[in-house]
């Protein structure tokens, strides 16, 4: 059971499930069981997650800048992150607070 009370919403290398506790309770990295999302929700973040690592790269080999690989994957990402976190606050209800910050990547 998760005891924080907000849920950050971003991705991170490292921990293949965009959403974080705090530090206060331990509850850094969560993943989909932690909130009991639903199977649907669970499929498609971790959809979200891989299109993310598979077309932003934070460390290409020169000339290449840091970046997404297309502006199009970049704006699609985006959108349906915010439909993500349209989704998030309806599967939590008035449980948990979402605060997205997935946009600093696009």
């Amino acid at each position: 059971m998760v005891v924080s009370r907000e849920i950050r919403f971003f991705p991170d290398w490292g921990h293949r499930w965009p959403l974080w506790g705090d530090l206060l309770h331990e509850e850094m990295a969560l993943g989909p069981a932690d909130l009991s999302l639903s199977t649907e929700l669970t499929a498609d973040l971790r959809a979200w997650w891989d299109f993310w690592d598979e077309h932003l790269d934070p460390d290409p080999l020169p000339p290449r800048a840091p970046g997404w690989d297309t502006d199009r994957n970049r704006r699609i990402w985006l959108l349906a992150g915010e439909e993500l976190a349209r989704r998030l606050r309806s599967e939590f209800g008035e449980r948990l607070t979402l605060l997205p910050s997935f946009q600093s990547y696009g």
